[in-house]
């Protein structure tokens, strides 16, 4: 099976369910994020073709993949971001942009407060929906 193949399957199949509810779990104990990192690594290993040993970081600076880690990290900044705009559209009355429902829109702190978040406030600005 080619390259391109392997890491198409990794991606369609087995990434959405590792992803599956990422934004819920991850506050979840280091030993089990250090599972699904090991998961994601052996995925990288496959893939490529490399040796068990090879650095991790270094399978992913070739496959182009981030960490989980960092993934869950954006898809909490996503959801967050979604909270906020969903807040601010229920607030001035357009009920077509709401993104999230209700019970986590209304969660969403002022928008004073994100405005103060500092670096990740242009993490936010950057990030598509």
């Amino acid at each position: 099976m080619s390259r391109v193949v392997k890491e198409t399957l990794y991606r369609l199949l087995v990434l959405p369910l590792v992803e599956y509810g990422s934004v819920l779990f991850d506050n979840c104990s280091a030993c089990l994020k250090l599972r699904l990192e090991r998961l994601h690594r052996n995925a990288a290993v496959i893939v490529t073709g490399a040796f068990k040993n090879s650095s991790f970081a270094r399978l992913l600076n070739e496959l182009g993949w981030d960490s989980l880690e960092d993934r869950r990290k954006l898809a909490r900044l996503s959801l967050f971001k979604k909270m906020t705009l969903s807040a601010q559209y229920h607030k001035d009355g357009n009920v077509n942009e709401i993104l999230v429902p209700e019970y986590l829109h209304s969660l969403a702190p002022p928008p004073q407060w994100v405005i103060g978040l500092g670096m990740y406030s242009e993490m936010l600005e950057n990030l598509t929906m």
